[in-house]
């Protein structure tokens, strides 16, 4: 039987798929590491609220961009930055290891076979409304892994 194929759209717009291939964590979780921090920082300085990498934070990255859609409010540097800010949140609060892809400023989150695509995620948000939902994508790759692990032990 032939394995059914997904065109790139149809993969990344779930933003949880399988990979195949792609670079390790090693020298580039301090990158990612210090571009969280950078938006950390700046949301700090601007708001005057401190970001904890909570899984409460995503409602805060969630308002951001709910305001950029009524005024485009951010540069694209702060764009990666958000996305870098979301991966260090998904990689502290499920687990998991940072995996970069060839092309630029795909960062990629896998853990258990599972990944999360959060800078693609949030550019599809800035684009497009519909995409938007951080919560839910975090929860729903968040419940992916915890099932991938309940079954992994057996329970």
């Amino acid at each position: 039987m032939a394995r059914k194929r997904f065109t790139r759209r149809q993969r990344v717009s779930s933003g949880i798929r399988k990979l195949k291939s792609g670079r390790k964590s090693g020298k580039y979780l301090q990158a990612a590491k210090t571009a969280a921090a950078k938006f950390v920082e700046d949301y700090k300085e601007r708001y005057g609220l401190k970001l904890k990498y909570s899984m409460d934070d995503v409602r805060i990255l969630d308002r951001e961009l709910e305001k950029n859609y009524k005024a485009n409010t951010l540069t694209p540097e702060e764009m990666v930055s958000m996305g870098y800010y979301l991966g260090e949140l998904l990689r502290r609060n499920v687990g998991g290891e940072y995996e970069f892809r060839e092309d630029p400023g795909v960062l990629v989150i896998k853990c258990l076979d599972i990944a999360a695509f959060p800078i693609l995620k949030i550019q599809k948000a800035l684009k497009d409304k519909r995409h938007g939902a951080l919560e839910a994508y975090v929860f729903l790759y968040a419940k992916k892994v915890s099932d991938k692990r309940e079954k992994n032990t057996g329970k």
